[in-house]
């Protein structure tokens, strides 16, 4: 009897180990995504931050512009 009751305990030790080893191991996978996922999303907010920076930029150039041409056109009024 006490030969059936260890081999119980050792079947029922593994069986709680296995349980521990694929919660551990969903619990790792998705700690692992979320990990990249997050790493992705810092790339892409970095990317978007430098499209912003050149869209700005490019928006300061074109007003610019606009004032230039805005002062010819006023200069041109001026002069007829």
């Amino acid at each position: 009897m006490t030969k059936d009751l260890l081999e119980v305990k050792y079947w029922f030790d593994i069986f709680i180990k296995a349980i521990i080893g694929i919660v551990v191991g969903i619990v790792g996978f998705d700690y692992r995504a979320m990990k990249e996922t997050l790493g992705e999303l810092e790339r892409t907010k970095y990317n978007l931050q430098l499209q912003v920076q050149a869209v700005e930029i490019q928006l300061k150039n074109f007003e610019s512009s606009l004032d230039r041409i805005d002062k010819k056109l006023d200069k041109a009024l001026d002069k007829s």
